[in-house]
C-alpha cells in the first residue's frame, strides 16, 4: 500500500468530505501513544491466535470514537418496511428498465464472474470523510446514488452528503438522519423527491445546519431493498442486484478491530448470533470469488483501510442486512 509520507491525524482533518490528504501508516504507528500501540498489539496478538486473515495498523479513523463513526440504524419494523417499499418500487424497476439493465450496466457486470469491482468502470467518485459526525447513513445512500446516476446517465457527479444530513426527512416527515445516526431509505426518497445536490454548491461541514430548501439538479426514479424482507441477501443475490442496479448501500457490524484494519479480508466475526447487529452503513461495490470477500467503500478517509476500501468476507460480521439499490432518474 502505497503512502505519501504526510503525518495528519484525522481530529485535524475534521470535516473533510474530499479525498484527505494520505498518511503513512508505519510512521504514524512509530510517532504513537503508548496506549494506541499496546491496543495494536492487543488486536494484532488476537487475529493471530484467532488465524484471521486482516491486517491492522493506526488508522486515522482510530483518531475518533467509535460511536461517533458508526451510527447506521435500520428501522425496527424492516420486514414491513422494506416489503412495502419494493412492491411499490419493483413495478417501477420493469417500466423504467424494460427488460434491461440500466444504461447498460449488465454488459459490464456478469454476476457470474469471478470477481468484480465498480471502480474499475469508472463508476465511483473518490473516497470521502465523514469525520466525527455520525452521517455515514448518508454517504452511503450518496455514493449508492452516485454509481447508480454515472451508470444511467453516463456522467459522474459529486452529490452533497451535508445537503442530505440538513434536509432529507423519512417517509413520516421527520428528519431521515443526523450527525447521531440515521438510516439511509431517506436519503433515497429525498433524491426522489428533491434531487441531490452537488459538493461544491453544499460542501460538507460534518455537523447539523439548517436546510436550504432549494432543488436538487439531479434525482432517482425508485428505489428498494435486494431482498423483499430487508434480511442479508446470498452473495448470488449480491452478486445479481450488484450488476443490475449498481453500488448497494447496505451495513455492517464494525468494532475496534475493524477501525484499525489496514488490508486482507476481514473475517472478524462469521457467525453473529443476531443478523440485525449492526451499526455502520457502507456501500458494497464489488466482489472477490478467490477471497470469498465483498469489496467495500466506506467514509472514513483514504488514510483508513486500503486507501479507503475494505474486503469484508461473505456473513462477517452481518455484512449486507438491509441492502438497498437505487436507481437514478435518466436526465
Amino acid at each position: 500500500m502505497k503512502r505519501a509520507l504526510f503525518l495528519v491525524p484525522a481530529i485535524l482533518l475534521g470535516f473533510v468530505s474530499s479525498t484527505d490528504a494520505q498518511v503513512n501508516l508505519s510512521s504514524r504507528e512509530k510517532f504513537a501513544s503508548a496506549s494506541i500501540k499496546g491496543h495494536l498489539d492487543k488486536l494484532r496478538g488476537q487475529i493471530k491466535a484467532k488465524k484471521k486473515k486482516f491486517t491492522v495498523g493506526y488508522t486515522t479513523a482510530m483518531d475518533f470514537k467509535l460511536t461517533d463513526l458508526a451510527r447506521t440504524t435500520p428501522p425496527a419494523d424492516l420486514p414491513k418496511v422494506a416489503s412495502e417499499q419494493n412492491a411499490k418500487a419493483i413495478p417501477l424497476v420493469t417500466k423504467f428498465m424494460k427488460g434491461k439493465a440500466q444504461g447498460g450496466a449488465a454488459a459490464a457486470c456478469d454476476p457470474k464472474a469471478t470477481a468484480f469491482d465498480w471502480r474499475t468502470k469508472g463508476k465511483l467518485t473518490p473516497v470521502r470523510q465523514q469525520g466525527n459526525c455520525g452521517s455515514c447513513w448518508s454517504f452511503t445512500g450518496s455514493a449508492a446514488f452516485e454509481g447508480s446516476y454515472a451508470i444511467v446517465n453516463g456522467k459522474t457527479i459529486d452529490a452533497s452528503e451535508q445537503e442530505v444530513l440538513d434536509c432529507a426527512k423519512n417517509k413520516s416527515g421527520t428528519d431521515a438522519g443526523t450527525c447521531g445516526g440515521g438510516w439511509y431509505a431517506g436519503v433515497f426518497d429525498h433524491f426522489i423527491a428533491n434531487g441531490a445536490h452537488d459538493e461544491a454548491s453544499v460542501p460538507y461541514k460534518g455537523k447539523e445546519q439548517s436546510c436550504g430548501g432549494s432543488a436538487g439538479g439531479f434525482h432517482a426514479e425508485t428505489w428498494g431493498y435486494v431482498k423483499n424482507d430487508g434480511s442479508t441477501p446470498s452473495p448470488s443475490e449480491m452478486k445479481d442486484a450488484l450488476c443490475k442496479y449498481g453500488p448497494l448501500a447496505t451495513t455492517v457490524y464494525v468494532t475496534d478491530a475493524f477501525m484499525a484494519y489496514t488490508g486482507g479480508v476481514f473475517d472478524e466475526f462469521p457467525d453473529l448470533p443476531n443478523a440485525k447487529t449492526v451499526n455502520h452503513g457502507v456501500t458494497l461495490v464489488g466482489w472477490d470469488e478467490a477471497k470469498q470477500a465483498y469489496l467495500i467503500k466506506n467514509s472514513w478517509g483514504s488514510g483508513w483501510g486500503d486507501d479507503g476500501y475494505i474486503w469484508v468476507a461473505y456473513g462477517s460480521n452481518n455484512v449486507g442486512y438491509g441492502s438497498a439499490w437505487v436507481l437514478a432518474k435518466k436526465e
